[in-house]
């Protein structure tokens, strides 16, 4: 059995799903976390809570991905690098010129950083569903290998496609690249009225959703698994992230049962003409049992 402490960095930690990264790391005593934060009051918030929880386990600094050497001080002296940053729809739409920061150049800028080093982290990098472009009833499924297809004007898709492709072709010696689905976390359906993003998913495109809490466990599994193990065998893999059968549903009943919460439904509150009809992402995935299966 280890006892020898080890450092993961993390881009991204502010977001959903690096919230629940944080706390699922933290549960494993050997490691400590190393962040890379935007200098802003969520995330000033953020490190003050995790300072007055876990002590000095965790390590911050405020920076910016746009800045190579922002990356540098993230990627010197740690063991694993998990990359979440992203801008997503619809502030990526909103401000496309954020979202080439954060989804190529921030990739890019990480992606150099590590191959500076004589000893190099491992990498887990979240990409997205979104570079597989838009279906819909008629073809829900998919798999890794399929054409990659983002949607028209998909700032998001566009630019984590290429962020991903930085990764495959790099010269970091360890990495992985886990595709992200839609994922599901408190006050989910608020957040998505407030900011329109509800309005651009189709009531037919097939959804595989993922929780905050699954998509945390699953990479503290990873990291405790390697630390323990050695996985070879997972490296330089491209997975899709899913919640499997039980998360399988639709646009128009992933709102349904949103609105059922609250005594209503989609034909009490929606009119079919407010949303978008093609263009969005998403689908039910053949392989997400290769990361349930093994995590």
């Amino acid at each position: 059995m280890k006892n020898e402490m080890i450092t993961v960095a993390m881009t991204g930690a502010s977001g959903n799903m690096g919230q629940a990264v944080v706390a699922e790391m933290m549960k494993l005593s050997y490691v400590r976390i190393k962040l890379l934060l935007l200098d802003g009051k969520r995330e000033h918030r953020l490190a003050r809570r995790w300072t007055r929880q876990y002590g000095d386990r965790v390590e911050y600094f405020f920076g910016n991905m746009k800045y190579v050497e922002d990356c540098r001080k993230l990627v010197e002296d740690v063991d694993y690098v998990v990359n979440m940053a992203a801008i997503i729809p619809p502030l990526a739409d909103k401000r496309p010129d954020l979202a080439h920061e954060v989804n190529v150049v921030g990739v890019h800028n990480l992606v150099t950083a590590i191959e500076d080093l004589a000893d190099q982290p491992k990498l887990i990098h979240i990409s997205t569903v979104a570079i597989y472009g838009h279906r819909d009833q008629q073809h829900p499924w998919g798999r890794v290998g399929d054409p990659l297809l983002p949607s028209p004007y998909d700032q998001y898709g566009m630019g984590k496609m290429i962020g991903e492709r930085y990764v495959l072709d790099s010269n970091v010696r360890t990495w992985a690249v886990l595709r992200q689905t839609g994922i599901l976390y408190e006050k989910l359906l608020m957040a998505n009225v407030s900011d329109g993003l509800m309005f651009h998913t189709c009531f037919n495109v097939p959804i595989e959703w993922a929780t905050d809490h699954d998509s945390g466990v699953l990479i503290k599994n990873i990291i405790a698994k390697d630390y323990h193990s050695r996985m070879n065998d997972f490296w330089l893999k491209v997975y899709n992230i899913g919640g499997g059968a039980a998360y399988r549903t639709t646009g128009y009943e992933t709102f349904d049962m949103g609105f059922g919460m609250i005594g209503g439904s989609v034909e009490k509150f929606m009119e079919p003409n407010w949303y978008a009809t093609r263009n969005f992402h998403c689908m039910w995935f053949a392989d997400s049992d290769e990361l349930e299966k093994r995590f």
